[in-house]
């Protein structure tokens, strides 16, 4: 693409418009699934006693943060709503809107006992794990 050399307003416009051109699609497919919805990352471990997930969620609001266990899945939900802006144009790389993970629980975890932490901007969840019983012998009655 050419882009003409003039008056400093209309080469700022030019470069912007170059940047945006040279940038499009880039961050909306390493930050969106397919569909174009917010997706955050999650990083998952484990130790002894419990499982762990942590999201990044940078721009949320706790408020806008939901978490349930249905059966043997874990749901958590949320949404970034967009910033008021004054008028103008802008820029921006941050991606806006409602999004849903969904985890199988392990068969090993306390459905019933999940704590969640929402800090700086990361959302938290430990995941007891119950006691594993051994197996056992069923006697069949004759």
């Amino acid at each position: 693409m050419k882009y003409a050399i003039g008056p400093v307003s209309r080469t700022w416009d030019d470069f912007d418009r170059a940047f945006k051109d040279i940038t499009r699609g880039f961050f909306e497919q390493e930050l969106t699934r397919n569909s174009g919805q917010f997706v955050p990352r999650v990083e998952v471990f484990e130790n002894e006693d419990y499982y762990g997930l942590s999201f990044d969620l940078p721009g949320f609001e706790k408020e806008n943060l939901h978490v349930e266990v249905d059966g043997d899945t874990l749901i958590i939900k949320g949404e970034r709503k967009k910033e008021e802006r004054a008028e103008g144009s802008f820029y921006t790389e941050k991606v806006y809107g409602a999004f849903t993970r969904t985890f199988e629980l392990p068969k090993d975890a306390a459905a019933d006992d999940i704590k969640a932490d929402f800090k700086n901007g990361v959302l938290t969840l430990e995941l007891r794990k119950r006691e594993r019983t051994s197996g056992r012998v069923i006697e069949i009655a004759s």
